[in-house]
Parts: C-alpha cells; sequence; structure tokens
C-alpha cells in the first residue's frame, strides 16, 4: 500500500487509509489536489479482484473534469500492477504428476513459437506469406501448390505444436494446479532469488514439498512449504507464504459442456506472464493452453471468463476462418499478377500491405466475436475485469494515444483494448448472429476513430 500511495502522490493525490485497513480488498479515500493544495474532488477506491472508483465529493469542477481526474486515478491505480509480481518467488505443482525440473527453453525459439501459436493464427499466416516468397525462389511455378501443402500442413499440426509449450498435462486425474507464493522481503529477496536460481534446489525442494502433500492424497499446505524452504537455507523468518488451488480440468471441462464441446487437451505452461491460447482445427481435437500467470493474476470467475474466449475460437473453427481468408486474398493475387500490365507492377507492395492490414482486421472481428461469446456464456464484468488486468500497460498507452484509427490499422490480432472494453459492457442476450455482430462493432469503431482523426 505503501508503494500505491507513492505512486498517487506523483499524480498530486492525497491518500487517506482506514485505521482498520485490511490485507484484501484494500478500501481507501483519495483526494485530488490542484497546484494550491485545495481539494478539487474525493473518492472512495476498492481495490481487490477488481478496482471500484466512487465519487464522494467535489469542489467547484465540472461533471467533465470529474470524469478526467477519475479517469487518471485509474491509471495510476492500475500502474500498481507493476509491483504485483516484485519480490515474490512461486513454485507450480499439478496434482498426481511428478514435480518437473525446469526445462530448458531455447528463449528465442520459444518466443517465436509462442507468438505463432498463442497470439491469434493470423500471424501464422503471416508466415505462410514469408514461405511464398521463399516457395517461389525454390519451386517456380509449383510454388502455389508448395504453400497451400505448407499451409494445411501447419494448420493440422498447429494444435500440437502449441501443446510443446506446456510443461504439465491436466486431464481428470490431474485436474487442480497448486501455486505457491512466497512474499519475501526486499532485504532477503536477493539470498532467496540466489537459491531460487538453482534448479536443483528448487527440484528438491518441489519434491519433498510434493512427497509430504500431494503424494499422501493432502493439500499444500503453508506450514509445510515454510519447514521444508527453511531447511534447505531460504529467508522464511519474514516470508508469507500462500497457496492458490485452481481446479483448471473443471473449469474446462464445465465451459466445453456450455458450448456443446468435446473438453479439449489442456497444457499448463510454467510462464509468469498472464496468458492463454487455443489452437486446433476440429472441434473435437483442440488444444488449450493456460500460463501459471494467468492463474495467479486472475479470480476464478476471470479465469473462466478468459478460457471461455479461447473456447469459443475451437468452438467456431477461428483457424480455419482464418485460413480460408487468406487462402482467398493468395489466389485472388495470384490471379491478380497474371493479369495486370508490368508497368503496375510497382502497386504490388502498398497492395500487399493493405492485404496484411485487411487480414488483421478481420482477425479482429473474429477475437470480437470470441468476446462477445465469452461474455454471453460467463459474465461481461468478469471479462472486462481480467481484460483490465492482462493488459493494463496497453490500456495506459491507449488511453494516452490521440489517434485511435492507428489502434485499429495496424498489425495487431486482437482490437483495441479500450474498444473492447467499452463493447463487452454493452454485450446482452439474445445476440442471433455474433459474427454481423462483431463485424458491425469493429467497423462502427472504425469509423468512429477514422471520424476523430
Amino acid at each position: 500500500m505503501k508503494y500505491l500511495t507513492a505512486r498517487l502522490a506523483q499524480h498530486n493525490y492525497k491518500v487517506y487509509t482506514p485505521v482498520d485497513l485490511k490485507p484484501e480488498p484494500y478500501e481507501l479515500y483519495v483526494e485530488k489536489l490542484d497546484i494550491k493544495g485545495n481539494v478539487l474532488a474525493r473518492f472512495k477506491v476498492a481495490i481487490s479482484d477488481t478496482i471500484r472508483i466512487e465519487l464522494v465529493s467535489r469542489g467547484n469542477i465540472s461533471e467533465k473534469v470529474v470524469k478526467s481526474i477519475a479517469l487518471d486515478l485509474e491509471k495510476a491505480i492500475l500502474r500498481f500492477n507493476d509491483n504485483y509480481f516484485v519480490n515474490k518467488l512461486y513454485l507450480t505443482f499439478v496434482e498426481n504428476a511428478t514435480p518437473l525440473p525446469f526445462k530448458l527453453r531455447y528463449a528465442t525459439l520459444s518466443r517465436v513459437v509462442e507468438k505463432f501459436f498463442t497470439d491469434s493464427t493470423i500471424y501464422l499466416f503471416m508466415l505462410i506469406v514469408l514461405i511464398g516468397f521463399v516457395a517461389f525462389v525454390l519451386f517456380e511455378k509449383y510454388a502455389p501448390l508448395a504453400i497451400i501443402v505448407a499451409s494445411f500442413v501447419l494448420l493440422a499440426f498447429s494444435g500440437k505444436i502449441l501443446g510443446l509449450l506446456g510443461d504439465w498435462t491436466i486431464n481428470e486425474k490431474s485436474q487442480s494446479v497448486f501455486i505457491v507464493q512466497m512474499s519475501v522481503s526486499p532485504q532477503s529477496f536477493q539470498k532467496a532469488l540466489s537459491l531460487f536460481r538453482n534448479a536443483n534446489v528448487v527440484l528438491n525442494v518441489k519434491k519433498e514439498i510434493y512427497a509430504r502433500t500431494l503424494a499422501l492424497g493432502s493439500p499444500i499446505e503453508p506450514e509445510v512449504c515454510r519447514e521444508v524452504l527453511e531447511s534447505y537455507g531460504f529467508p522464511t523468518e519474514d516470508m508469507k507464504i500462500s497457496v492458490r488451488r485452481v481446479n483448471l480440468y473443471g473449469i474446462v471441462e464445465e465451459l466445453s459442456r456450455k458450448y456443446g464441446l468435446k473438453t479439449p487437451k489442456i497444457k499448463l505452461a510454467n510462464i509468469v506472464l498472464p496468458n492463454a491460447a487455443a489452437a486446433g482445427v476440429f472441434k473435437r481435437g483442440g488444444t488449450l493452453i493456460v500460463t501459471t500467470g494467468l492463474l495467479l493474476m486472475l479470480n476464478e470467475e476471470e479465469i473462466k471468463s478468459v478460457i471461455a474466449h479461447e473456447l469459443s475460437h475451437i468452438n467456431n473453427r477461428d483457424p480455419l476462418y482464418i485460413f480460408a481468408v487468406a487462402l482467398l486474398e493468395y489466389v485472388f493475387r495470384l490471379n491478380l499478377v497474371n493479369v495486370i500490365p508490368s508497368r503496375y507492377l510497382f502497386l504490388a507492395f502498398p497492395y500487399l500491405l493493405f492485404a496484411i492490414v485487411g487480414l488483421f482486421f478481420f482477425a479482429k472481428i473474429i477475437e470480437t466475436r470470441a468476446d462477445i461469446t465469452a461474455a454471453l456464456a460467463t459474465d461481461p464484468s468478469h471479462l472486462r475485469s481480467a481484460l483490465s488486468k492482462i493488459g493494463y500497460r496497453k490500456l495506459i498507452k491507449e488511453m494516452a494515444e490521440e489517434n485511435k484509427l492507428k489502434l485499429w490499422l495496424n498489425f495487431n490480432s486482437h482490437p483495441p483494448l479500450v474498444s473492447r472494453l467499452k463493447y463487452i459492457k454493452k454485450v446482452k442476450a439474445p445476440i442471433k448472429n455474433a459474427l454481423a455482430y462483431a463485424f458491425s462493432t469493429c467497423f462502427n469503431d472504425l469509423l468512429s476513430a477514422s471520424r476523430r482523426w
């Protein structure tokens, strides 16, 4: 809370905390001061799984100024998340699964694979465009056939490739994930971190904790973790230990039934960054990957909303839609090259740029449909809260961006986060055609951004 108070002070806010402040939810009063120290507005702020800002009183200022102050306050509080993972260490366990050693990850290759297979399959088809240039050099007249075959192969095996990023398989036997969070004081953090960087030490700690808890059919308890950590030299005197349990399989299974899907293959990646992704062409052969960072950052209802979004991609066969559109564009481009005179070939690059932006805009429509479907399957407020937490840095940048059109016409497969939060809030059943609704939403927002620009 001291960090948050200091952060708000930089924005000319004064914070008053109740005497009986509890760890969670935080409830405090915040006053916005002018340059002379006079109070412009007073807000009540509640911070738990979500942020709630309520105006208590205001000075002689307009409603517009109040809204501007509230928005500025929300930005400052969102930055509070920067401290969320500071001085914290984590151990992840899966029931009925042997604790795994740290994988030897090839960082660059891992980032490339994650980009192509976790951030919408539109990046997969950008890869196919690159393959196309190589194919024309190597295969000449057989290049179109080579590209189509490569496209089908990548699409067909996208689920299996995505699954390679996982550290554990979540299934009926291994349903629950346990995450041990260790909050360490700044004074002891470096010592704890140096021990934590020793893979053998961490593996032995995990094995012993597992043997004394999950292997015996008992849940993981903080005191057991403390005893084991202390025996390996970790500074535990001022360490706060908590254990988070998430029945990941139960969540996915419940949502799969809502969609009428067979429960997909579930993989858990031991990555602190909050993310989830789905891949696969057919409804019965999908793969879902979830990171431990997502399970840490979000509450259970928010986790459900994010997974509902990913399952929507499987249910609607979204990779197939994107593949079909990309393939149609490719065929059109081939025919265009054959019919236009050579003196107009200088237009090839502008056309390619236009086509790529168009494909990304189509991907944004697909993502919007997934948002709408997830909001209807769970609760719009939970999805909005989850997206705000996951993308708070992006949200702050978008709030400061004056040219909103640039947020739509870019090489990003997702709509602007500010737009997503706005249209998700308006989602109400029944919606007969989610794809048509998504197209209308994206197109209207694009037009509105172009007018402002």
